[in-house]
């Protein structure tokens, strides 16, 4: 999913501990060494994850292991069971990834699925199993009526989109935009989504 937003060609994260060689510079010259010791480790100090762009570039973010835990116990288990708790490092390299996406220039789809499953993690309910839109309920014997168009109000996601406080609130938002029937308004949309995004980011 990454990857289907052509700029993005590879993206990955890795847990840091505290015998590992690791150096990382912020600034106009970003710059990120990592040599894992290949005995003992020790325990995890951070994570980071870094991707690489299309055009040769790379971005990449680090979060210390106090940052992890604290997202940890915003989740609903708390890291008493769970993930959380049988696959720890699993769970931190997921979460810096989370957060590294927010400033890549990724997929609906990538965003979308990622604020789900900051939802899931959270305990909210996805709405998955809603059904939207209009019904209309007909004898079994009633004549075939020609499929008429209910469409979906654009207005409201265009307001959805350009009101979005945060990238988890517009990727909620641009996943409305699949539904919508006309290509042309789906394309109006996706611009509005891009342009937002990338004031977001800033």
């Amino acid at each position: 999913m990454a990857r289907r937003s052509g700029q993005i060609v590879s993206i990955a994260a890795h847990e840091v501990c505290e015998k590992d060689h690791f150096e990382m510079v912020y600034g106009l010259d970003e710059k990120l060494n990592h040599i894992p010791c290949l005995t003992d480790r020790g325990a995890v100090i951070g994570y980071y994850a870094v991707a690489k762009l299309k055009d040769g570039g790379h971005s990449f973010e680090f979060m210390s292991k106090q940052q992890i835990d604290e997202i940890m116990r915003n989740t609903q288990s708390k890291g008493g069971y769970g993930p959380w708790k049988d696959h720890p490092v699993e769970m931190g390299r997921k979460t810096v990834i989370r957060r590294l996406a927010k400033y890549l220039p990724l997929s609906i789809e990538f965003q979308t699925a990622s604020a789900l499953d900051a939802m899931a993690e959270g305990g909210k309910d996805q709405h998955l199993d809603d059904i939207d839109g209009d019904f209309l309920v007909m004898a079994d014997d009633a004549p075939q009526l020609e499929q008429q168009q209910t469409g979906i109000d654009t207005k409201d996601i265009q307001q959805s989109l350009e009101s979005a406080k945060n990238l988890d609130e517009l990727a909620e938002a641009a996943d409305w935009i699949r539904s919508v029937e006309s290509e042309e308004e789906r394309a109006r949309l996706n611009k509005i989504y891009t342009e937002r995004e990338a004031a977001l980011k800033q």
